[in-house]
C-alpha cells in the first residue's frame, strides 16, 4: 500500500528555502538534505504503487488505436502529489522518468554507462545506442557499433536489447553485441541469453539460446549461424585495446578497425576485398595496423595524404 506524502514532506516541497536548495546544489544544509531524503522515500513509494499501471501503458499504445485505454490513474491525486510531480520535473534525470537517453560515441572513443540497476554498458567507437529505464523497464536499442553488457540479475525485470528485427533478452549475464549494416554478432561470456529474430520475409520468428562461449551471427537473407567454443578474449578484446580476427575478409577487418581510428581507410584494389586475414591488431595504433597489412598481406599502403589512407 502506498505510503502517502506526510505533512513534513509536503511542507518541504513548498518551503522556499528547500526549493532554493534543490535548484542551487552548492548550498550545503544538512536539514535540507534530510528533507530531500524524506521526499525521495515518499516519491519512491508513490511511484511503486500509484503509477504501477504506467509500466503497462507502453504495451497498450501498441494495440489498435480504436481500442479504449483506461485511465492509468485510479484515484484522485492530492496537492502534495502534484507538487511532487513538479519537483520530479525539476531535479530528476530523464532516465528516471522512463524517457530514452541516446549515446553517440565518436570513432576512436569509448564510454562506460552505468544504469540505475548497476548494470553497465561499455560502448566502443562509432556506436549509437538508446537506453530506456524506469517504471520497471530495462531496455537498450543499438543502431550500430560495439557494446559490452554486464547485466545485474533481476528475474522480475528482464533486460532487453533491440536490434531492428532481433531482440536479445537476458536476466543476468555478460555478453557483447556488434551491429553493422551487414550483420549482427552476439557473443556470450557468461550466463545465458535468448535471441528472438523476426524473419520479415517468411514471417517466422526464430528463437536461439546462447550460453558461455557461444556466438550467433545474423545476416539478412541467410540462416542464423551459431558458433560454439569461440575465443571469448578475442571477441571482446576491443575493450582492452586489441581485436582478434580469424579467417576474416580484408573488407570486414578494415570496417571493424575503422571504428577505432578517426582516419578513413579505403580499399582501392577490389581484388583484395575478399582476402582472408588472421591475426591480432591493436586498436590504438593506426601505424602498427597499416604496417601489419603491408607485411602480412603484401598490401600497398598509401597514407601520404593527411587524414586518409588508401590500400592497393
Amino acid at each position: 500500500m502506498t505510503k502517502p506524502l506526510d505533512k513534513h514532506s509536503e511542507d518541504a516541497l513548498l518551503d522556499p528555502v528547500f526549493l532554493e536548495f534543490i535548484t542551487n546544489q552548492e548550498t550545503d544544509q544538512p536539514s535540507n538534505t534530510q528533507e530531500l531524503s524524506d521526499v525521495w522515500d515518499a516519491l519512491d513509494s508513490l511511484a511503486d504503487d500509484s503509477f504501477s499501471e504506467l509500466a503497462a501503458f507502453d504495451a497498450k499504445t501498441a494495440e489498435p488505436t480504436h481500442q479504449v485505454i483506461r485511465p492509468f490513474l485510479t484515484r484522485p491525486i492530492g496537492f502534495g502529489a502534484i507538487a511532487a510531480a513538479l519537483l520530479i520535473a525539476l531535479i530528476l534525470p530523464l532516465s528516471y522518468l522512463g524517457l530514452p537517453t541516446e549515446y553517440s560515441i565518436a570513432k576512436g572513443q569509448q564510454l562506460t554507462v552505468t544504469l540505475r540497476d548497476n548494470s553497465t554498458v561499455e560502448l566502443g567507437g562509432n556506436t549509437l545506442v538508446t537506453v530506456q529505464e524506469g517504471w520497471g523497464n530495462r531496455s537498450v536499442s543499438i543502431e550500430k557499433g560495439n557494446a559490452y553488457f554486464s547485466v545485474t540479475p533481476n528475474r522480475s525485470k528482464p533486460f532487453t536489447v533491440h536490434l531492428g528485427d532481433s531482440i536479445v533478452t537476458v536476466l543476468g549475464t555478460t555478453f557483447n553485441i556488434y551491429r553493422s549494416k551487414k550483420l549482427i554478432e552476439v557473443v556470450v561470456e557468461s550466463g545465458k541469453v535468448n535471441i528472438s529474430e523476426n524473419r520479415s520475409s517468411t514471417r517466422v520468428v526464430e528463437n536461439v539460446d546462447l550460453t558461455k562461449n557461444q556466438k550467433l551471427i545474423i545476416k539478412k537473407g541467410q540462416t542464423l549461424q551459431v558458433v560454439r567454443n569461440v575465443d571469448i578474449n578475442g571477441e571482446i578484446g576491443w575493450r582492452h585495446g586489441f581485436i582478434h580476427f580469424k579467417q576474416t575478409s580484408l573488407e570486414t577487418v578494415v570496417e571493424r578497425m575503422s571504428d577505432f581510428y578517426n582516419t578513413p581507410i579505403y580499399i582501392r584494389n577490389k581484388k583484395h576485398r575478399n582476402m582472408l586475414l588472421t591475426g591480432v591488431f591493436k586498436t590504438n595504433d593506426l601505424d602498427n595496423f597499416l604496417a601489419s597489412l603491408a607485411l602480412v598481406a603484401q598490401i600497398k599502403v598509401d597514407n601520404e595524404q593527411p587524414g586518409v589512407v588508401y590500400l592497393y
